[in-house]
C-alpha cells in the first residue's frame, strides 16, 4: 500500500465537489505498492520569487526511483474539437491540454529553482466517465489517457508508467528531496482557506453527534447534567432542543454566562427572546418591577439578589430550560433558575470544570443524570497535544476534529517589557497573514482581564489596526471599534472559536488551577492554527509541565 498524503486522518469529510477525486487517490494508495507516494494535490501552491504559481492537479504519484506523474482527473462529459479537449464550468469552456501542461511547468520550474535539479514528470488524464473518441487530441501519449472503458485498471496503467523505466532521466534529485519538496519543506503548502472551511463545516457536521444522543434521551422528572469539554456539541444540542421545543409549541429558555454566547445564540435561533444571560434576565425582572439598574459590578450583585427573591413570578413557565457554562455560576443562582422548570419539563445543564474561571461553589446535582464527554470536533489534534502536555485539563483532552492542524508558533517577549510584548505579538499576526490566514478568522485574546490588559490600552499593533469591545449600546449590547483584527480576552470570547487564536500577554511565575484554566479556554478555541506570545519564564513552566 502506497503513502497518501496528507492522509485520510488530516483531509477527513471533503466538499461534494472533490470527493470523486479524493476517491480515486485512496485508490491509488490502496493498489500502488509500498514505497510509492500519493500526493492528493487539489489545494497547494508554490511561491517563485513574486510569482505564486496554483497547482491545480488533482493527483501527483511519487515513484521510489524519483519518477513523477501528474494525474488529472475530469468527472462528466468532455468536449474534443480540433484544439483538443475542454470541459464546461457553467458558461465557461476550459482546455484540459492548457490546463495540464501549464501545471506541469509551473511545478517545474518551482523545483528546479529552489533545488537546481529538474524533475521527471509525466502526465496523465482520468475521465472515469467519458469515452474520448479519438486521443490523439489531448496532446499526450495515447497511453497516458485513461478513459471510462480503462477506469477499472487505473492503479495498473499508473504503476506501469512509473516503472516501465528504472531510473529517472536527467540528472534528477531522488525521491526524498522531491518528497520533501511536495510536503511543504520547500515552500509547498496546504490552502488555508480550505483546511479552514473544512474545519468549521466538518465541525458542525460533526458535533451533531451528542445533540442526537440526548435528543433521545427521555424520563420524568428529565434532570441532565453533561460536563463535555470545549467543541464537543453542546451549543449545537442547545440549538437542536430549542428547535425540538419550538417545534411542538413548547415554551423554551436558554441561559449562559457569558455575553457574547448569549447574543450568538440569539442570532443562531433567530428568536432574541428565548437567550438570554442570567444577569439580563435578572435585570429584565429588575426593571419590571420599577428599579433603576446600573450595568456595573453592584448592579450584577443587587439585580442577582432581587432576582432569587422574586422568581416565583416566574416560576413553572418554562417546558425546556437550557442552562450553558453552569461551571461560572453560583449555586444560588442555579438554584434560582431551576425554579423556571415545570416539574415535568426538560432541564438540561450543560458545563465544562476545565474552563471555570471563577471560585463559585456550584449546585448539588445528587440524584441527576450525569454525562461526561472529553471528545473535541473543533480542536485539532496538535492542540489537544498541547492541551494534554501542558497538564491543563482534568482528563486526557481526545481530537475527533478533521484536521491534524497547523503547527503552532511560539514567540518569547520581555517580562514587563510593553514594547517587546507588543513587538512579538505583532511578529506572529504579521507571519500568519503572510501564510494566507484571513484577519476575519483570526482572534487576538489576551489572558489578563480587560482593565489590566497592555495590549487592549493599544489601537494599533504595528500596521494590524485592532477590534475591540469599546463600550456598551443601551441595550447593553457590546460596541466594536472599526479594526480588522479581534482583540479580547479569553473571558469574553469563552464560547466562541476561530481558526487561528493567538494567545497573548503569558506573563506568570506559576502555572496554577486558574492560569491553567485560563490557557485552557484560549487555546481550545482554536480550529486550525495556535500561536502562543509569552515570557520565558512562562515558557519554561509550560515546557517543563509537559516533560513531567
Amino acid at each position: 500500500m502506497a503513502e497518501l498524503i496528507p492522509s485520510a486522518d488530516l483531509v477527513g469529510p471533503v466538499p461534494a465537489k472533490k470527493r470523486n477525486e479524493f476517491k480515486t487517490a485512496q485508490l491509488l494508495a490502496e493498489y500502488l505498492p509500498p514505497h510509492f507516494k500519493v500526493f492528493h494535490s487539489v489545494h497547494w501552491a508554490t511561491q517563485n520569487c513574486d510569482k505564486t504559481f496554483l497547482g491545480e492537479i488533482d493527483f501527483i504519484v511519487l515513484s521510489p526511483t524519483g519518477r513523477l506523474l501528474l494525474i488529472e482527473q475530469k468527472n462528466g462529459g468532455l468536449l474534443e474539437g480540433k484544439d483538443g479537449v475542454s470541459k464546461l464550468y457553467g458558461a465557461q469552456q476550459k482546455s484540459v491540454n492548457m490546463q495540464m501542461n501549464r501545471n506541469l511547468e509551473n511545478l517545474q520550474t518551482a523545483f528546479e529553482n529552489r533545488s537546481g535539479q529538474k524533475l521527471d514528470i509525466d502526465l496523465l488524464m482520468y475521465c472515469p466517465d467519458y469515452t474520448i473518441k479519438d486521443k490523439s487530441i489531448v496532446g499526450i501519449p495515447a497511453d497516458r489517457v485513461v478513459d471510462q472503458p480503462q477506469a477499472d485498471v487505473l492503479p495498473e496503467i499508473v504503476q506501469h508508467v512509473l516503472t516501465e523505466r528504472a531510473t529517472a532521466r536527467h540528472t534528477c534529485a531522488d525521491a526524498v528531496l522531491i518528497s520533501a519538496f511536495l510536503t511543504n519543506q520547500l515552500n509547498v503548502r496546504y490552502d488555508i482557506g480550505f483546511l479552514g472551511g473544512l474545519a468549521k463545516s466538518a465541525y458542525i457536521e460533526q458535533a451533531a453527534g451528542l445533540s442526537e444522543w440526548v435528543g433521545q434521551m427521555s424520563g420524568a422528572p428529565f434532570r441532565l447534567l453533561i460536563n463535555a469539554t470545549a467543541g464537543s456539541g453542546k451549543t449545537q444540542l442547545a440549538l437542536d432542543e430549542l428547535a425540538a421545543a419550538e417545534s411542538v409549541g413548547q415554551a423554551a429558555l436558554y441561559v449562559c454566562f457569558n455575553r457574547n454566547l448569549a447574543e450568538d445564540m440569539k442570532k443562531a435561533t433567530g428568536r432574541p427572546d428565548t437567550c438570554t444571560t442570567f444577569h439580563e434576565l435578572a435585570r429584565v425582572l429588575y426593571e419590571s418591577n420599577g428599579f433603576d439598574y446600573k450595568p456595573s459590578a453592584p448592579g450584577f450583585e443587587q439585580s442577582a439578589e432581587y432576582f432569587a427573591d422574586h422568581v416565583e413570578q416566574f416560576a413553572n413557565s418554562v417546558d425546556v430550560l437550557l442552562i450553558d457554562e453552569a461551571q461560572d455560576f453560583e449555586a444560588l443562582w442555579l438554584n434560582t433558575l431551576f425554579k423556571l422548570c415545570k416539574p415535568g419539563g426538560r432541564l438540561i445543564v450543560l458545563m465544562d470544570e476545565n474552563q471555570k474561571l471563577y471560585s463559585r461553589v456550584s449546585a448539588d446535582f445528587g440524584g441527576w443524570i450525569k454525562i461526561d464527554h472529553q471528545v473535541t470536533y473543533r480542536c485539532p489534534r496538535i492542540v489537544t497535544d498541547h492541551i494534554n502536555e501542558f497538564g491543563l485539563a482534568a482528563q486526557p483532552i481526545v481530537s475527533r476534529s478533521v484536521v491534524e492542524g497547523l503547527p503552532s508558533i511560539l514567540e518569547v517577549f520581555e517580562a514587563g517589557n510593553i514594547d517587546s510584548l507588543l513587538k512579538a505579538t505583532e511578529k506572529v499576526l504579521t507571519q500568519l497573514l503572510a501564510e494566507g490566514h484571513v484577519k476575519d478568522e483570526i482572534a487576538l485574546l489576551t489572558v489578563k482581564g480587560a482593565e489590566s490588559s497592555d495590549l487592549l490600552k493599544h489601537d494599533l499593533i504595528g500596521k494590524h489596526c485592532l477590534k475591540k469591545i469599546v463600550g456598551r449600546t443601551v441595550s447593553g449590547d457590546f460596541e466594536y471599534s472599526d479594526g480588522e483584527v479581534l482583540a479580547d480576552t479569553v473571558f469574553r470570547f469563552k464560547g466562541r472559536s476561530a481558526n487561528c487564536v493567538v494567545l497573548t500577554e503569558l506573563d506568570f511565575q506559576e502555572l496554577d488551577e486558574n492560569r491553567k484554566r485560563r490557557l485552557f479556554v484560549g487555546m481550545s478555541r482554536a480550529r486550525l492554527r495556535l500561536a502562543l506570545v509569552m515570557t520565558q519564564e512562562a515558557a519554561g513552566l509550560l515546557l517543563g509541565e509537559s516533560n513531567n
